[in-house]
């Protein structure tokens, strides 16, 4: 199903642009009653911050409704000092005076936070200034001011701009399938799954006719008006002045939205993130449902994760290493050269900081499936290989006997730095030998891809300072998959920690899941230096294969690992794995990118598509002898038993089960 407009309309649209500019932003009243569904219907508008309301989100009509004037203007002010972390007092004081719905937005029980207080009132403060300009059309640029005609007024994104808010706009148009039954989803669920920070505006495009798509947008209206009674007044108080509706089609107004649309072609629904930057919105529904507007709230979710990303990071000192600069061709090995030793042991901690980007930021512009992606130390070359004529590889036939390449003897720098043979091998043409096959031996992060859509991942790699700690010249393979453009770069920080990581101690891996894969693994005899302060264990660990075994291992199945130390074991599992909505409940808390357009919502086992993965990183200095050896032994299993698979009598497709795992003991000073 096709989330974008026809084309028709564009046509139409740029027509009337010329002419079209929208009225200066008018003070209106926003206000929602309970009292009757067409009441609460022809009253729904935009509100302008400061303007006094006459009329309470929660009010019955009668004076006894739960915000009605009857609380005490004592406890609204108490709670304005309570609350005044993230909002302004004067402002918060003057809703107390004139505003119905004050006493409930700041003191309902429900209410335990600044932010949530704060946004009920539309007064959050202490956020990023409205920027001015020059703003642009397109995707992740500088939005303009939508300037939306509704119900009273001209809803404003400027005079409803904290640095807090972030404003999605949702558009129909007659005979527009996907959005009219994205519209009519259940409104409730919408309303309680979305962030208490958005703004949502609809509005139509006129088709063939405009009276038709006008009466969509004001049927939404109506539809959230009658939702409106069933909330608690706290929702109501909340949510009355953060939905508006338009109440002409988008040709009469044109302005920024018109703009957008024609720059970036039709689209059921897009954003304004609280950097202020337009915002593609992914796919609404999921494979084989039907578009979900409870889905949308998983964007500003993810816009609200990266505002808490950047502030975190922003705490800390920070030397930035650019590694590769985004173009065509995200896949890349480079030679960098990082600060000294010296200067990279005031650093406690190590980010990596990875953008996969779609050419103009367009989601159509990115690759379809998920697909791992992985950076990795390498070995260097040194010396030289051969410059001569070689004998080049002999592909086999039924009359000729298949001869191999021609190879040559070189040496590479290991990450030790000792001088190991490899070889290089003679180039298809015959022309002379490639270059001397160094290896890539440790993996430092591991991502998975995306569905059509762009992403970014910061993700912690501190125990990689035991090798990248040395500086100097160090050589990063990037394997991008499917990623088109990426950009990279090391983030080194200072976190405080008195502990460094100094060595790597490399210990399991995985292999085909099946009833043999314990099989292989023998107990590994590791010696801890004296000195040592702090040992983690740690590991990436990711389960691949679905369809052709009845478990659906080890894609989406909880496959369990037991890595034990001198006897004491540490279990690594997977929960979330065949969790309908497993991945899409990560995405404010590791990123997870929303919305893509395939299964990204499924839970896996130790992997979400367009997410980095998340290592298991475990203090495990309690377990082991510092000064001596220690045993340390690994198994993975299914249910508590070797993984035995069972064939899926209905397969179509899929393949059998996998555990990409790489281990590592950490060793700190």
């Amino acid at each position: 199903m096709s989330c974008k407009l026809p084309v028709l309309w564009i046509l139409v649209l740029a027509a009337a642009m010329a002419g079209c500019t929208a009225s200066p932003p008018a003070k209106a009243l926003g206000e929602v009653g309970t009292a009757t569904a067409s009441d609460a219907a022809s009253d729904m508008a935009a509100d302008t911050p400061g303007v006094a309301q006459d009329v309470d989100a929660g009010q019955d009509g009668d004076g006894t409704g739960p915000d009605s004037a009857a609380t005490e203007p004592s406890a609204c002010a108490k709670a304005c000092a309570q609350w005044g972390a993230c909002m302004p007092q004067p402002e918060c004081l003057a809703a107390c005076a004139s505003d119905p719905c004050a006493t409930t937005c700041l003191t309902d029980p429900a209410v335990k936070t600044c932010e949530s207080a704060a946004d009920c009132l539309d007064l959050a403060a202490g956020g990023a200034p409205w920027q001015s300009g020059p703003a642009a059309a397109g995707w992740r640029v500088l939005a303009g001011d939508p300037l939306v005609p509704v119900e009273g007024g001209v809803f404003s994104v400027q005079e409803h701009w904290n640095g807090r808010n972030s404003f999605v706009f949702l558009l129909t148009q007659d005979g527009f399938a996907y959005s009219t039954q994205l519209w009519k989803t259940n409104l409730k669920a919408f309303l309680k799954a979305s962030p208490t920070n958005v703004h949502y505006t609809f509005f139509a495009v006129a088709g063939k006719d405009a009276a038709a798509a006008q009466k969509l947008v004001d049927s939404q209206r109506d539809a959230f008006s009658a939702t409106m009674e069933s909330l608690t007044p706290l929702e109501q108080c909340r949510w009355w002045r953060r939905l508006h509706f338009a109440n002409a089609p988008l040709q009469k107004f044109g302005g920024p939205l018109a703009a957008q649309i024609t720059a970036v072609g039709g689209q059921a629904s897009f954003g304004i993130d609280r950097a202020q930057q337009w915002r593609q919105i992914g796919l609404l529904q999921t494979v084989g449902g039907a578009p979900d507007l409870k889905l949308l709230t998983y964007e500003p979710r993810y816009w609200n994760f990266e505002v808490a990303r950047a502030a975190e990071l922003a705490k800390y000192p920070e030397l930035t290493v650019p590694i590769h600069a985004a173009k065509d061709g995200a896949g890349f090995d480079v030679v960098v050269e990082l600060p000294a030793a010296a200067e990279l042991a005031k650093w406690d901690t190590l980010l990596v900081d990875l953008g996969a980007w779609c050419k103009d930021h367009k989601d159509e512009n990115c690759a379809e499936w998920d697909y791992i992606a992985s950076a990795s130390l390498c070995e260097q070359p040194s010396g030289s290989v051969p410059s001569q004529p070689c004998k080049a590889a002999v592909p086999g036939s039924a009359e000729v006997t298949a001869v191999a390449a021609e190879t040559v003897a070189c040496a590479c720098t290991d990450l030790a730095g000792e001088t190991v043979q490899r070889k290089a091998t003679c180039k298809a043409d015959g022309s002379g030998f490639g270059a001397c096959e160094c290896g890539c031996p440790l993996e430092i992060a591991r991502w998975i891809t995306t569905y059509h859509r762009e992403g970014r991942w910061i993700s912690d790699i501190t125990p990689a300072l035991a090798q990248l700690g040395k500086g100097g010249k160090q050589r990063i393979h990037f394997n991008a998959a499917n990623i088109p453009m990426a950009d990279m770069s090391l983030r080194f920080q200072k976190r405080g920690s008195a502990l460094r990581p100094v060595q790597l101690v490399e210990l399991f891996g995985g292999g085909s899941f099946n009833q043999d894969y314990n099989k292989k693994y023998q107990p590994i005899k590791v010696a801890i230096p004296a000195g040592t302060k702090k040992v983690e264990l740690y590991a990436l660990v990711t389960g691949h294969g679905y369809g052709t075994e009845l478990d659906n291992c080890a894609e989406f199945c909880n496959h369990t690992h037991h890595f034990a130390i001198n006897g004491k074991e540490f279990v690594h599992q997977h929960p979330v794995a065949g969790q309908f909505m497993g991945c899409a409940e990560a995405v404010d808390t590791d990123g997870a990118i929303p919305c893509q357009f395939g299964t990204w919502y499924l839970g896996r086992g130790g992997w979400c598509p367009g997410q980095d993965v998340k290592p298991y990183r475990i203090d495990v200095t309690a377990a082991v002898k510092v000064g001596g050896d220690n045993t340390l032994t690994y198994k993975g299993l299914f249910n508590g038993q070797d993984y035995v698979p069972k064939p899926n009598p209905k397969q179509q497709g899929g393949f059998g089960a996998s555990i990409n795992l790489r281990s590592w003991l950490v060793l700190y000073q």
